[in-house]
C-alpha cells in the first residue's frame, strides 16, 4: 500500500516568502494602515550579520534596533493619554548576583487591595528595551485595578547589555520573590508574571 502524500500549504511566509505585511491577507487593515507610514508594512532590509559575525557587531546591530524600536514605540502611541488615578514609587532590591535591580511600582491611587499583581517583563526578548520605555502600559494596567512591578532586568545587549543568560532571567525571578514576599504590604490578591515578548 502506498504512503500518500498531502499538500499542505504553509501559513505566512513560511508558505510565501515574497509575502509582507500590506499583502498578507490575514493582515487586518487597519494595522496596516497604522504601520505604513513608518514603512513596516513591507519586508525590512536583511540584518548585517550572521552567527559567525563578530561579537561588537552583534551588539552595534542590537543597539541600533533597540534605538529603533524606541522611535517605532514613541510614534505608535504618541497619541495614547497618560492615565489618571495612579501613583506610581521606584524600588531598588538586590538579585541573586548580588547587583541592583530597579522595580516601578504602580497602582491605583488611594488603592488598599487586595488586588492583582502584575510582575510586568517589559518586551525585546531579554536582549534590547528596558522597563522606564513601559511606563505608560504600566499605568494604563494600574488605573484598570491591579499592582503593577515593572523590572528593569539585565539585558543580554543594548543601552542595558551585555549581560549573557540568565542574567535577565534571573533578575526577573529575583522581583518575583520580592513581589510574593511583600504580598500583604503591597496590597495583593494574586501575582501574574505578564510582558509582550521577554
Amino acid at each position: 500500500m502506498a504512503a500518500s502524500t498531502v499538500d499542505v500549504k504553509l501559513p505566512g511566509r513560511l508558505g510565501d516568502p515574497t509575502l509582507e505585511l500590506r499583502t498578507d491577507p490575514r493582515s487586518d487593515p487597519r494595522m496596516v494602515a497604522l504601520f505604513a507610514p513608518l514603512g513596516l508594512d513591507v519586508t525590512a532590509a536583511p540584518v548585517p550579520i550572521d552567527r559567525d559575525s563578530p561579537l561588537d557587531e552583534v551588539l552595534a546591530v542590537a543597539l541600533a534596533s533597540e534605538v529603533a524600536f524606541d522611535g517605532v514605540f514613541g510614534a505608535l502611541f504618541a497619541d495614547v493619554p497618560a492615565a489618571g488615578g495612579v501613583q506610581s514609587h521606584v524600588e531598588t532590591i538586590k538579585g541573586v548576583d548580588g547587583n541592583d535591580i530597579t522595580l516601578y511600582v504602580d497602582r491605583p491611587l488611594g488603592a488598599e487591595g487586595p488586588m492583582p499583581g502584575l510582575l510586568h517583563l517589559h518586551g525585546g526578548g531579554m536582549a534590547i528595551l528596558n522597563a522606564s520605555g513601559s511606563s505608560l502600559w504600566r499605568a494604563h494596567l494600574a488605573a484598570a485595578g491591579c499592582v503593577v512591578v515593572g523590572v528593569e532586568f539585565r539585558n543580554s545587549a543594548g543601552e542595558l547589555g551585555p549581560h549573557p543568560f540568565p542574567a535577565g532571567l534571573d533578575d526577573c525571578a529575583s522581583a518575583l520573590e520580592w513581589m510574593h514576599e511583600r504580598r500583604a504590604e503591597l496590597g495583593l490578591s494574586s501575582i501574574v508574571v505578564t510582558g509582550e515578548s521577554g
